[in-house]
């Protein structure tokens, strides 16, 4: 694992020349959302640079899912499809079951035909 992101309130437990922790708490309400789409464009260009990334919060469930969730988006997959791939790989119905979260991900808008995709443009 070369980088940790943890949303959640535990503190990370970190070894020196361990993975680099990145620590941004949030809540149950939709965070701010520069602050999310500039920490989803962070995650994509490590993964896009060959970089393991682990995202965690509390449970895996809602709060790492909604960041997740919007680096898929950034990697180009359909937003209408996101909730469902997110529970899949998560092997768990209840991931996403934040209303607010999977409101905002079921609602960004599609990639048009021919956009080059965020991951698509620094990879």
């Amino acid at each position: 694992m070369d980088t940790v992101v943890n949303l959640g309130e535990v503190r990370p437990f970190m070894v020196a020349g361990g993975p680099l922790h990145v620590q941004w708490r949030i809540g149950d309400d939709l965070p701010d959302l520069t602050q999310l789409h500039e920490l989803a464009e962070y995650v994509v260009a490590l993964v896009v640079a060959g970089k393991r990334v682990l995202v965690r919060c509390e449970d895996g469930l809602n709060r790492a899912s909604l960041l997740t969730g919007f680096v898929l988006y950034l990697m180009g997959h359909d937003p209408r499809e996101i909730p469902t791939e997110l529970r899949e790989r998560i092997h768990d119905k209840k991931a996403l079951s934040n209303p607010r979260f999977f409101t905002y991900l079921a609602s960004l808008p599609e990639w048009p035909a021919g956009v080059e995709r965020y991951a698509e443009s620094i990879g």
